[in-house]
């Protein structure tokens, strides 16, 4: 999903399927997420980030997406440090409460960015996604402001 006509001609010339969509504008991301079952969550790190991701995750819940991975960032929470790991943390916590009552919990992923949570193990080296993560290889749509 891009907005402007010149994002969708370079991303479309990298070999990615685009369509038109803006973050500011809910009914062109309905239209984009229509047939969408995956998204992957990516948007500009500014005074707007909480409120474009919060409305694409309410928009993509309504369009039917089962599946959102959020880029995010290590030691993201509503109590975070700084105001971009708290944002990050906001928007995670509306990804979970917008998912609650999905069947199969255990497999929702929240991030794609970052390793696991304060309190839990230290992330090993190893290839492949951290745990509790999911590479961007496996989803099939993306949404970038």
């Amino acid at each position: 999903m891009a907005r402007s006509e010149k994002s969708r001609a370079e991303l479309a010339a990298g070999g990615i399927e685009v369509v038109p969509g803006d973050f500011d504008d809910p009914p062109s991301m309905v239209r984009a997420l229509e047939g969408a079952e995956k998204a992957y969550l990516v948007c500009t790190p500014d005074h707007l980030l909480v409120p474009r991701e919060t409305a694409f995750i309410t928009v993509a819940k309504q369009a039917g997406v089962r599946h959102i991975v959020k880029c995010s960032a290590y030691l993201a929470g509503v109590d975070a440090e700084t105001g971009n790991l708290r944002s990050h943390g906001i928007i995670e916590r509306a990804l979970v409460d917008a998912l609650d009552g999905e069947r199969d919990r255990r497999r929702r992923s929240t991030r794609c960015c970052g390793g696991p949570r304060p309190g839990r193990s230290s992330p090993r080296r190893r290839s492949g996604p951290a745990p509790g993560t999911t590479s961007p290889r496996r989803v099939t749509g993306a949404a970038a402001c």
